[in-house]
């Protein structure tokens, strides 16, 4: 068995195994429920469909023609989400499991795939009604910024969908597998939580965290603070937010870690950057009028994102290697492409940022609505993001989304492989 198979094998092994795990306690909560009625246990969900349209752009700079990689520009997905809670005298079970079915239209192609995300399988017992401790696969979020969190950082490399609404896009990713406990006194709480390295299930290098927040009612303030240990970029963190008013909040989430996630380009290879603690903040503030319309303003500084000379860096390597691709040295061109694509296919690519959000909950035919604007100020690019949703009834929503993306041909959003794009969503809930 090489390596990759046996990879895949205890990969199967472990979900099967965990899967097992899962309908057995199951079985054990609904057998103990029938025999003595001490068990309360609850599921929840829906089932939602979202079919997707882009207008893909055809000569992007960084890949001209599509010669490296090819996006979707029709795509159907379907997917559940189920909660499952089972509560038992102090302990509780909680499953997030999410199948998805995933058909996409690439290069006139259509492709198939499945898969099930286990989003979380945590146990918790409560020996105290203020003292919690936990273990399993739990999603652990923090942070109280809108357009980034930079102290969420047990979820930094967890995948999200920035189609989703933006209050469940974190809730819908995978967890960590952890153990911590988290206690809770007046006005405050402290959590403890660990993340071992697991081989070829957990690959990170062991991350423990240490938080507290802290509630000040006289000043209308909270505050939060996060230490992260770890080999591998380790951080500090901090939240606070005040209310002003009744209508205003002002807040701001820091983060300083050492080291940068991002690679770079140096004489045209693909390497890691010097080590130093950088700066990651958003300063923003929150204002409701009188007419429920709410405004959300914010400004990120992003110190691990590309300067301008690194940005420069990666375009004239890329402008450079395109000129080898019909050479001698077409393999080797295509493979440095490859990497350069890859360290650049991510959000934020540079360093500052500013966010502009509107909402209201009945704007248009008493549905929710939204406006967003995400501009890049180093560069001058931006998004542009308007989404609408609507209940009918308690079971089912109606949602669209449409988004366009403007900058010029070598600026963060003008090199997407998209130029516009347009989701519809419709969810039965149960």
């Amino acid at each position: 068995m090489n390596k990759g198979d046996s990879k895949l094998f205890h990969a199967h092994y472990f979900w099967i195994t965990y899967l097992c795990t899962l309908i057995f306690l199951v079985g054990v909560i609904d057998n103990c429920s029938a025999e003595h009625g001490a068990i309360e246990f609850s599921t929840d969900g829906y089932l939602r469909l979202r079919p997707v349209f882009r207008g893909l752009r055809d000569n992007t700079p960084n890949n001209p023609e599509q010669i490296i990689f090819s996006t979707a520009n029709r795509s159907v997905e379907g997917f559940g989400l189920l909660h499952l809670e089972a509560k038992y005298a102090q302990t509780r079970l909680f499953v997030q499991a999410r199948p998805v079915y995933l058909s996409q239209r690439i290069t006139d192609n259509w492709q198939n795939s499945s898969k099930l995300e286990m989003d979380e399988t945590y146990l918790e017992f409560s020996p105290d009604p203020s003292l919690f401790i936990y273990g399993g696969l739990r999603n652990l979020v923090s942070g109280v910024g809108f357009s980034a969190n930079p102290t969420d950082f047990f979820g930094e490399q967890a995948q999200e969908d920035y189609t989703m609404r933006e209050d469940e896009r974190r809730s819908l990713r995978n967890g960590s597998y952890v153990f911590g406990t988290q206690y809770y006194f007046d006005n405050g709480n402290l959590s403890l939580n660990v993340a071992p390295k697991l081989s070829e299930i957990q690959n990170l290098d062991t991350r423990v965290q240490l938080a507290a927040s802290l509630l000040f009612p006289d000043l209308n303030m909270d505050v939060g603070l996060q230490i992260l240990l770890t080999d591998h970029r380790p951080g500090v963190g901090f939240n606070w937010s005040k209310t002003i008013g009744e209508s205003l909040v002002v807040y701001t989430e820091s983060a300083f870690r050492r080291g940068r996630d991002q690679l770079i380009v140096v004489n045209g290879e693909v390497t890691s950057p010097s080590s130093g603690w950088i700066p990651n903040s958003v300063i923003g503030s929150n204002y409701t009028f009188a007419n429920a319309l709410n405004l959300i303003i914010e400004y990120q500084h992003n110190g691990a994102g590309y300067s301008a000379s690194e940005w420069r860096a990666i375009k004239t390597s890329t402008e450079s290697t395109l000129l080898d691709i019909y050479g001698p040295g077409a393999l080797s061109a295509f493979t440095l492409l490859g990497q350069y694509n890859n360290i650049i296919g991510h959000n934020p690519l540079r360093q500052n940022y500013a966010f502009v959000r509107f909402s209201h909950p009945n704007w248009l035919m008493d549905g929710e609505s939204s406006v967003l604007w995400l501009k890049n100020l180093d560069d001058g690019s931006y998004v542009l993001r308007a989404r609408w949703d609507k209940d009918f009834g308690n079971s089912y929503k109606f949602g669209i989304m449409a988004e366009t993306l403007r900058g010029s041909s070598w600026s963060e959003f003008g090199i997407r492989p998209w130029e516009w794009s347009l989701v519809t969503d419709i969810a039965w809930y149960f």
